[in-house]
């Protein structure tokens, strides 16, 4: 089929109504094209009423409000409210004030001025400060603050024990023919063999300030020179115990090797000068750490630059003109192995100076 499809029976095809479409089943559409009727009397004070509702009520009108005490909802649901009594009030009414069973007296009364702690010193013991050999502690505590410092200290007396066996052997092998030549053992011990108490320290003392955990301490003692001085004071014992370890540790072991050999020993006839030469090498040892400690807060480049200053001090034995900032300069004229007296003089001067530069440093540095 090419042609139009035909409509549907009962299709209409003349003229509409002008009411608009009849809907099959439905009323006829309301003709809008004739004029409206439209009330123009006053309209009712009620509102407009819709068809099967009650009419809405004249709010111009005055309105009835109760003025008794409203009665309490009952409630019927799954959560019904008790009945309430509108009367139920404490004694003499709502009145603003403190909660019973408190004193008034003590209401205005600071913490610890009034009861138990009226009678404690908590007080004056918060108002002084830490004392002096407190800090010294929290100090010492600080280098075995965590596992891995514990675990270097530890084992650092392994080390200061190779390095001594390494430094007397070497002065066996090259034949000890004098008092300076079977020291050769103490001067390599103190210039190698604390190279694990120094790195606790140097990561200890400088991780303060490159992660800011100088704050804390700061905020409990907020005097710097007093801190040093803790500081110091810390350091003086940790000298002294590496004094005496290295001392232990030497000269046995010296007196032992030596006298086995054809050559005379000289240690044992002068005991106290030894221990002398010890603890001056261990202090310059300590100087040179603590220079690079205070003049870098960052614990590795701190770290690093003192290993490089250590194996630089190769340098500074074979060559005579570095030897004048030589940190050891004093404890090689003392010990026989050097007659410099000049070389002495200015690499302790000048290491001594750095050092006063990096307390000042340190005194001023930002602990933010």
């Amino acid at each position: 089929m090419t042609g139009p499809y035909p409509p549907p029976p009962g299709h209409n095809t003349g003229p509409y109504p002008t009411g608009g479409y009849v809907v099959p089943g439905q009323g006829p559409v309301p003709d809008i094209s004739a004029p409206q009727n439209v009330p123009s009397g006053p309209y009712p004070t009620g509102g407009y009423v819709v068809p099967g509702q009650a009419p809405v009520p004249d709010i111009s009108a005055p309105q009835n409000v109760p003025t008794g005490p409203y009665p309490a909802p009952t409630g019927t649901g799954p959560y019904p409210v008790p009945p309430q009594d509108p009367a139920a009030a404490p004694p003499g009414g709502w009145s603003y004030g403190p909660p019973p069973g408190v004193r008034p007296d003590l209401l205005n009364t600071p913490i610890g001025q009034a009861g138990a702690l009226a009678n404690s010193d908590w007080q004056a013991k918060a108002s002084r400060g830490a004392s002096f050999p407190v800090l010294v502690l929290a100090e010492l505590r600080k280098l075995v603050g965590t596992f891995s410092d514990r675990l270097i200290i530890a084992l650092s007396p392994l080390l200061l024990v190779g390095v001594t066996l390494l430094g007397v052997q070497l002065s066996v092998t090259l034949g000890p023919s004098s008092a300076a030549s079977q020291l050769l053992g103490l001067l390599i011990a103190v210039e190698a063999g604390h190279l694990m108490v120094h790195t606790t320290i140097i990561k200890t003392m400088c991780g303060e300030w490159h992660y800011r955990s100088i704050q804390l301490t700061l905020l409990l003692q907020p005097r710097r020179l007093r801190f040093a001085a803790a500081q110091v004071s810390m350091l003086g014992l940790v000298w002294i115990a590496l004094t005496v370890l290295q001392f232990l540790v030497f000269y046995p072991i010296a007196t032992s090797w030596i006298g086995h050999t054809d050559f005379q020993l000289y240690l044992d006839q002068r005991m106290g000068w030894v221990f002398g030469l010890t603890a001056l090498g261990t202090l310059l040892s300590l100087l040179f750490c603590l220079v690079v400690t205070y003049l870098m807060p960052n614990p590795t480049a701190a770290v690093t630059v003192y290993f490089l200053g250590k194996f630089g001090v190769g340098l500074f034995l074979a060559n005579p003109i570095l030897n004048y900032i030589n940190p050891y300069a004093a404890l090689n004229l003392a010990t026989g192995s050097s007659d410099d007296v000049l070389a002495a003089c200015t690499g302790t001067a000048l290491w001594i100076a750095l050092l006063w530069l990096g307390i000042g440093v340190n005194q001023r540095r930002d602990a933010r």
